[in-house]
This record gives C-alpha cells, structure tokens and sequence, in this order.
C-alpha cells in the first residue's frame, strides 16, 4: 500500500481510502459491515470517509472498529445529516451552524 500525506495535516494516510456511505444502508446486515471494515483496515487502507448523511456509517463504524481507532485516520463532513420523519429517512442540510 502506498502512503500520502493528507494535506498539511501530516497525517500520513493510505493513498487507497474507504467511502463508507454503503455501510451506512441499515439493509446491509451488521456482520456484513463488521466484516467489510476489517477487512478494509486489515488490506492496509487507513482512510475512512464518512458523514453524518451516510445513515448509520458514523455509529456503525464506532461500533465494529473502535478497538483498532490507531490504525485509521476517519474523516467526516457536516452539513447535511439524516433523520426520521413518520418512519422513512430524510437528509436535512442545515449549515446554520458553520
């Protein structure tokens, strides 16, 4: 694998990265995730991109590799994030805040 520096952060990240939106679909089953994040880090990809839109990415992230927090570099936008609105999911954007 091989390494870059991300930006002028000096983090050294792998130059292959991980878009995390898909783990995020509460259709995929959790082994599945469990199973694909690992995997992921265990390939040597030490960059994991996330937001709080991906439905549950961010949580089940923490959940499944939390344990192994030194081996990757997570990064996450804000913004637009999602809620439950009479049962169904809906993405809010609101930069009110930034």
């Amino acid at each position: 694998m091989k390494f870059r520096t991300l930006g002028k952060t000096g983090l050294q990240v792998s130059e292959i990265g991980f878009g995390a939106a898909q783990i995020g679909n509460l259709s995929l089953p959790e082994s599945q995730v469990e199973s694909v994040l690992n995997t992921v880090l265990n390939l040597g990809i030490t960059f994991i991109d996330t937001a709080a839109m991906y439905g549950d990415s961010e949580e089940r992230i923490g959940k499944f590799i939390a344990h192994r927090q030194d081996e990757f570099v997570l990064a996450t936008k804000c913004g637009d994030y999602q809620v439950i609105n009479g049962g169904k999911r809906e993405i809010v954007k609101d930069y009110s805040l930034f």
